[in-house]
């Protein structure tokens, strides 16, 4: 089904300097945007600042994405024992991010932002936890290109093919015609639909609590180095989610937000 979309992971290479644009962060920028117009559309109807909610983004994108590059090298430097100079640490074109690490160095940024402005928390929180989602689900797409966070093997007419260059030491000698569960395409649909504004009382972190289950499906089958339990009912993975959850309910409860 899948299989007749195949693209270069390199979008375009930009001329002179050689420096090679890849889809992967063509595609998250994309999410970012659509989920930003989004957000800033729903602040102008609640009366809220736009020119604050764009200053404040700037600050919980590079925020962000620093701490997913961080958390990703820690965690491979203690599960894999992996080494790494300062230069290859901050390098963020080498690859290699966790979006836990940057979700909670961003929600931690933006926290700061607000008491620092003197921002209704809740008004940005809400408004911005739908525009994550958004752009969560856009962003997955770019792990097809890349063919990675794909689950086991299946017979299902919908799984993908992947490259042999692309697959787990245990897949290697399967099949080239052998296909696995697209865990990117089952994220990025129960994302969408997760993304519906909830217009109750401080919505937040039931949405992000929601977010910690639909990420939890994908993770039992996804067989990638952070869910090597898939065929547990807990996975690694949740295990990690878990301080997440605790964040934004310590958030939410405090008297000074």
């Amino acid at each position: 089904m899948l299989d007749s979309i195949q693209i270069n992971p390199v979008a375009f290479t930009i001329p002179g300097i050689d420096l090679d644009i890849y889809w992967y962060g063509i595609l998250i920028a994309i999410g970012i945007a659509i989920g930003a117009f989004w957000a800033a559309r729903e602040l102008e109807k609640r009366g809220q600042s736009v020119d604050d909610f764009f200053t404040g983004l700037i600050i919980v994108i590079v925020v962000g994405y620093i701490s997913a590059r961080l958390w990703y090298v820690l965690q491979d430097m203690i599960g894999n024992n992996a080494t790494y100079t300062f230069v290859e640490a901050i390098n963020i074109r080498a690859g290699g991010v966790n979006i836990l690490g940057g979700f909670i160095g961003a929600l931690i940024a933006a926290w700061l932002f607000v008491r620092w402005r003197k921002l209704d928390f809740w008004q940005y929180a809400d408004v911005a936890g739908p525009a994550v989602l958004i752009a969560q689900a856009i962003g997955r797409w770019a792990n097809f290109i890349n063919q990675e966070l794909y689950g086991p093997p299946t017979d299902a007419p919908w799984g993908i093919l992947i490259d042999f260059q692309n697959r787990l030491p245990e897949y290697v000698n399967l099949s080239p015609e052998q296909r696995f569960h697209p865990t990117f395409l089952y994220e990025s649909i129960l994302l969408f639909l997760d993304s519906r504004p909830d217009h109750t009382q401080s919505p937040l972190p039931r949405q992000m609590g929601r977010r910690n289950i639909v990420r939890h499906f994908p993770d039992c089958k996804r067989d990638a180095l952070l869910s090597n339990l898939w065929h547990h009912p807990i996975t690694n993975s949740a295990i990690r989610r878990l301080p997440t959850q605790w964040l934004f309910h310590w958030v939410w409860l405090s008297p000074a937000s």
